[in-house]
Formats: C-alpha cells, structure tokens, sequence
C-alpha cells in the first residue's frame, strides 16, 4: 500500500502482502484508512479492513464486501454494496464505523452495474449508484436512495453514456463523474459533471487519455484523478514454444477487447470501431467496420463463413444483442432479441450461437431460441445461425 504523508515523512500504513487493494477511503477525522482486499485464503470474496493512519496491524471490519465505502456526513456512519456470488442480486448495507451492521437500505434488488460504486450526498438525505440499462432507451444513469425513507428512483438517464465513480459537488447541484461515451466506443473515460437530477452532462477532459477514481477537494474547487494511457499488442508463439512470441503488426494501439481464432489459424478480433483478420504471418484486413455503434465481442463460426459479434446500440434502443455478418462483410443479421446478451461462442456442427442472456428477462415470443437456467438464474441461450 502506498505510503502515508505526515510531517513531510513517509509511513508504511500496511505491511506489504500477496493481495489486491481497492476502495481506498480515509476516515472523515483522517485518522484510518479503510481498505477492501482480497486474501489468499479467500479469493472469492473480499473483505473490509481499517489501519491507523501512522501505521498498525489492519483490522477487519466487515467480510464479503464488493464496493468502496462511503462516508455520511457526519463521519459517523458509512455505506456499501454487497452482491450475492456472481449474480446481479444486491444490497445496500449501512454500518457504524466499527463496522456493525446498521440496516439494509434494499435488500436482493437486482441491480445492473458496470461498477459497484456509490457516494453519499453531504447534507445525508441520499445515496446514488452508477447503474446500466435503466429503461429500454437509455445505457446509463443513476439509482438514487433515500436514506430516510429507502425509497428509489432513477436519475440523470443519458441514452448514450455510461457513468462511474460519482462524487458530489459540495452544493449537490451535480455529480463529478468518470464517463465512456459512444463517441469512444466505450474505449476511454472522461472526467465531467452530471447536474443532479436533470442529467444534463459538461466534459472537464477532451483527450485521448483515459482517467478513473476522480475526486473532489472539500471546497469542489479542485479535482484529482488517475491518468493514464495504454497501448495494446497481440503476440502469437506455437503451443510447443511460448519463449517464442511475436507481435502482430497492427496499425493501431487502441484496445483490443475480444478475439477468436478462425479456422484457418488466422485471429479474429475488434478494435476500435472494426472487426479485423489478422495472419499472424504479418498482413491483417477490416472485415466489418462501425463508428456508431460500438461492438465488443466477437466470434468466427460456420468454419470461417460467418462473424458473429455483439454490438450495443443497434437494435434502436439501449439492447445488446448479438449480429451476424458474412465473412466478407455482407448480409448483416441480428441473431437474438434479448436486452443484455453476451459472450457468444459458435457450436462444433456450426448451426448454433450459445450465448448469455445476463439481463434474466424473457425474449419476444417472436424469437426462436432455446435455453436452460444455471444456479444463479443465468440464461444459457443458444440461437440458430
């Protein structure tokens, strides 16, 4: 853990050990530190810990915590997420800082997010969370909780945004925010200001870096946030040879988010706004190109005839459903009809698409489709291609 500042020193707060840190919070008095991490014991589930400040043997506060920790107001209290194993089920628990449980603001709400954060408003009256697919129409918005009552709304919708990371501004006229935005293909995030509750969005960043964790100073005067930038590389080695690795010569950096191999050994992956062949020899092409509306997943099947990827937008609404085109580019198909669908992969006899329908809603009885619920009430679907 990075080292604490006092008096112009630095201080070891924690030991250093074989974990992952996330939900960095600092006590209102700045005395602790609270931490959620990860245990080698316990992989599966992570924990919530506080250290003093001048440094200490960390002590746990709450097990199975899957969120950043916020504060209320007065210092006296704080709020966080827990989800249910891998499912969509949450809670949003409030404890005193010693971490006894309080109560439940909601309990198993199924709740669709793309990142377990929450933030507290200063004068105490409600909490909001970044949250995904609120209405058939729109990607991205806000759940807004009222601390006294428990009652919900959703807030802030934008039809082609998503929100991350909310901070309150000191007169909770808006939320600073991190944002990935269509323009982008969902590729980088910005900082910018979300008016509470109307929606209304203002850029604070126009760059090609990509910032997470902002936060505001006390006065809102100020903002700090990570930076950074990342280039992206596809190395290829034979199965019997890994030292053996050589990069793909690509004309890009930007992310690459999926990839599959196609049957005559080539990689089939999106980048940027393209789904591209690449012949790990050295010579790649654009099969099918989309600047507005972003894809994400990919998969070759029909021995190479066919592409099938995801693609967010272009049903008409806020859906994520899976298409087909020819490997050539031609003959676009929507495939399936759900709201949330996701990770296709293509059957041996290359008849079939299996997919997930991760939004647990039942398709149009127009849409031919077969499928069987796993333990978490996940839809395992498959479609004809």
């Amino acid at each position: 853990m990075a080292p604490a500042y006092s008096d112009g020193s630095n201080t070891q707060v924690v030991t250093p050990a074989a974990t992952r840190y996330s939900g960095l919070t600092f006590s209102p008095d700045g005395n602790y530190i609270y931490f959620v991490r990860r245990e080698d014991s316990e992989q599966s589930i992570a924990s919530l810990y506080d250290a003093p400040m001048l440094g200490g043997t960390p002590r746990l506060l709450i097990k199975d915590v899957d969120s950043p920790i916020f504060f209320s107001p007065d210092g006296q209290r704080f709020a966080y997420l827990h989800q249910h194993g891998d499912s969509a089920v949450t809670d949003l628990k409030i404890a005193r800082r010693d971490g006894t449980l309080e109560r439940d603001l909601f309990h198993q709400k199924e709740l669709h997010a793309d990142n377990l954060t929450l933030s507290w408003s200063p004068d105490g009256k409600t909490i909001v969370i970044p949250i995904v697919q609120p209405t058939p129409q729109d990607l991205g918005g806000f759940l807004a909780v009222d601390v006294a009552s428990a009652s919900m709304k959703q807030v802030a919708n934008a039809k082609d945004r998503l929100y991350y990371e909310p901070s309150w501004l000191p007169d909770m006229t808006g939320l600073l925010v991190s944002a990935s935005s269509a323009e982008t293909s969902f590729r980088r995030k910005q900082i910018g200001i979300v008016s509470f509750p109307d929606g209304a969005f203002h850029l604070l960043t126009t760059d090609t870096n990509d910032y997470s964790h902002p936060s505001l100073s006390a006065d809102g005067q100020s903002v700090a946030a990570n930076q950074s930038q990342a280039k992206y590389q596809v190395q290829v080695a034979p199965s019997g040879a890994l030292d053996g690795f050589n990069a793909l010569k690509l004309s890009s950096t930007l992310p690459i988010l999926s990839w599959d191999w196609s049957p005559d050994a080539q990689i089939l992956f999106i980048q940027g706004s393209d789904i591209r062949l690449a012949n790990p020899a050295g010579d790649n092409r654009v099969i099918f190109s989309e600047l507005k509306y972003p894809m994400d997943q990919v998969a070759s099947c029909g021995q190479g005839h066919y592409v099938v990827f995801r693609s967010i937008g272009r049903s008409g609404g806020a859906e994520t459903n899976l298409w087909r085109v020819d490997s050539n580019g031609t003959n676009l198909l929507r495939l399936t009809f759900g709201i949330n669908d996701r990770v296709p992969v293509c059957s041996n006899d290359d008849k079939w698409v299996y997919y997930v329908d991760a939004a647990e809603k039942p398709f149009p009885q127009a849409c031919s489709h077969r499928r069987r619920h796993s333990p978490n009430n996940r839809q395992v679907s498959f479609r004809a291609l």
